[in-house]
């Protein structure tokens, strides 16, 4: 089991909605709480390996507290112990529903947006759409993630092959007159076990990341939840 939502840090973007970028951007942003899940959070050395995981429990912690504040219960399939799946809780999803051999439980096999699409429909019954964007072509994306967060407010999860860092990404900003645009991004690879925002913000760990500084030769995977969430 891992940490529950309610005891990790929550909407850690939240200090950067008064920067710069934003007075000058139009902004879009996610929906509903999510909570920050990072390496070594639960106590497990996952560095080197987990970031894809601990995004996935990112988007999970999201999906949990949409239906906590919804009539609706949650219904978590396949055994899973807790709101949010532990690591090795993701890789029996995986095994069980066919996509991995036995060996991938309990290994450190990393996994990208294609896998957390699979254990977020298995687990939560939530469909999620894979949009993949080839390389230096994501600018020509930017209207599907404003679009995305508008009409049903969830956090991404955004994986490529050379640049094969998993990001979670919470919002984005786009200058109405110059047209440059913004990820807003919560980084998984802290290896920090109990971070603050600040360290957070500063190490950039949380950070408006420009888009002409995602790496133009890697192609990207964008795990887009369809969850609809209505306050």
């Amino acid at each position: 089991m891992t940490i529950h939502p309610d005891k990790c840090l929550k909407n850690i973007h939240l200090g950067l909605l008064n920067s710069e970028i934003v007075s000058s951007c139009d902004v879009y942003t996610l929906t509903s709480d999510y909570s920050y899940y990072h390496y070594c959070i639960d106590g497990l050395n996952d560095q080197g390996w987990g970031c894809g995981y601990r995004t996935c429990q990112t988007l999970c912690s999201w999906i949990y507290f949409c239906y906590l504040r919804s009539s609706e219960r949650i219904s978590l399939q396949g055994g899973i112990s807790g709101p949010v799946p532990s690591i090795r809780e993701i890789q029996q999803t995986l095994v069980q529903i066919g996509d991995k051999p036995r060996s991938f439980a309990n290994s450190r096999e990393w996994i990208g947006s294609v896998e957390i699409a699979m254990c977020l429909d298995a687990i939560y019954n939530v469909p999620c759409r894979i949009l993949h964007i080839p390389s230096g072509e994501i600018h020509k994306h930017i209207e599907t993630i404003c679009k995305h967060f508008e009409e049903f407010g969830g956090p991404l999860m955004l994986g490529g092959d050379c640049d094969n860092s998993s990001k979670c990404v919470v919002g984005i900003a786009v200058h109405p007159k110059l047209g440059t645009s913004y990820l807003l991004i919560v980084d998984p690879h802290c290896g920090s076990q109990v971070p603050n925002a600040e360290e957070l913000y500063k190490l950039k760990y949380v950070t408006w990341l420009p888009v002409e500084q995602l790496d133009d030769t890697s192609f990207y995977n964008l795990c887009i939840p369809s969850l609809q969430y209505s306050s």
